[in-house]
């Protein structure tokens, strides 16, 4: 644990950061600051800086900002926790809006204060670096203060703040001085370290056969994607998890001629005990498996034609056990015959030449039908 004196620079000062601090070099830090690039603003209170930045918190920055500024992800992660309930200036105490990413390192980047409902990510979320995620506001803050977003990153261990400095502002070996402004400048991002099955060659996705199962306008999650857990492994590593709520509407993703429909399981059955599908072959041989359907939520019959963008199913959570896993809409390409999985991408969504990553969110875009 790192030990800093926060005593000030002379009698009744606020320190401008923590003395004897061990700050990470700032030129190539993990971080950038948490808004976007050519924007600039002042710190209200930095490290050490009086009681509400001491101790445990002793390493947090609030940054003067008007309420509704755009806040951006200041290094890439994964979304643990959103909270958008509160209200601006609804006092100290009485519950805060806020962001917790956490990194690949465990640690977990705080964004708090926000405006009530302007968070844009969700949990799980894969977020990168410079991207933004909710609106600045005043939430847990009293009447007469200065509206402000307040960030800080907690050690994965110790759960106390770390000292940060960031790579995309004017040198801050001390950290950001309170009192001080600071400028975004551009940066280069952090690589991706996310990966579907490796080596393999996904088709180009521009030209996919496939659009995403679910309607334009919508967007939903990737819990699981290729490759991944020990349930997309082997022949159906090639499988996509999209969590959705039961009773999310699915659409064929491509056209062809209703093999299987089954929807007599509960949701929520247990692993092991039946699974809702339906499985769709297309005119090349190949079949789409729609998995964890709705109990009676198929609408569709063996021998039906469909074609892409009809509804098909309702999404459920058969074959899944309560508590353990959250209700997701499995989908995956097979071959002509057997249980081996194809690698898919999708033409209606953002850029996928890899397929769709764990933690993505992916919105359903307006698309051309393959049959007309």
């Amino acid at each position: 644990m790192i030990v800093a004196s926060c005593s000030g620079s002379g009698p009744g000062e606020i320190p401008l950061s923590c003395p004897d601090a061990n700050y990470p070099a700032w030129e190539n830090s993990k971080f950038v600051l948490p808004y976007p690039v050519g924007e600039g603003y002042s710190v209200l209170r930095g490290n050490c800086a009086g009681s509400e930045h001491e101790g445990d918190i002793r390493f947090s920055y609030d940054f003067d900002m008007p309420v509704g500024s755009s806040v951006t992800a200041a290094r890439l992660g994964v979304v643990k926790e959103v909270v958008e309930d509160f209200e601006n200036f609804n006092g100290e105490g009485n519950g805060v809006n806020k962001i917790e990413i956490q990194h690949s390192d465990n640690s977990r980047s705080s964004y708090e204060n926000l405006d009530k409902s302007s968070a844009l990510v969700r949990v799980g979320q894969f977020v990168r670096e410079g991207e933004i995620i909710a609106k600045s506001g005043a939430s847990g803050l009293n009447h007469g203060e200065t509206p402000h977003l307040h960030f800080h990153v907690l050690d994965g261990i110790t759960r106390e703040t770390r000292p940060v400095t960031f790579r995309n502002t004017e040198p801050n070996p001390d950290g950001l001085l309170t009192g001080s402004a600071y400028f975004a400048e551009p940066f280069v991002p952090e690589e991706d370290p996310r990966e579907n099955c490796a080596g393999v060659n996904y088709p180009t996705w521009e030209s996919s056969l496939y659009v995403l199962p679910y309607r334009v306008g919508e967007a939903y999650l990737i819990l699981q994607g290729n490759c991944t857990d020990s349930s997309h492994q082997n022949d159906i590593r090639f499988g996509y998890d999209f969590r959705m709520p039961i009773g999310t509407t699915i659409i064929a993703a491509r056209s062809g001629k209703v093999e299987e429909a089954v929807e007599e399981f509960e949701n929520y059955n247990g692993g092991g005990n039946g699974a809702n599908i339906v499985i769709v072959r297309h005119a090349d041989g190949t079949r789409a498996r729609y998995g964890h359907l709705d109990q009676n939520g198929v609408f569709v019959e063996v021998g039906q034609i469909v074609h892409q963008g009809d509804v098909i199913a309702r999404s459920g959570a058969s074959n899944l056990t309560e508590g353990f896993q959250e209700a997701h809409l499995h989908f995956h390409v097979q071959k002509e015959t057997g249980t081996e999985t194809l690698p898919s991408t999708f033409r209606n969504t953002s850029p996928n030449p890899n397929g769709l990553l764990i933690g993505g969110l992916y919105e359903a875009k307006p698309f051309t039908p393959e049959d007309k």
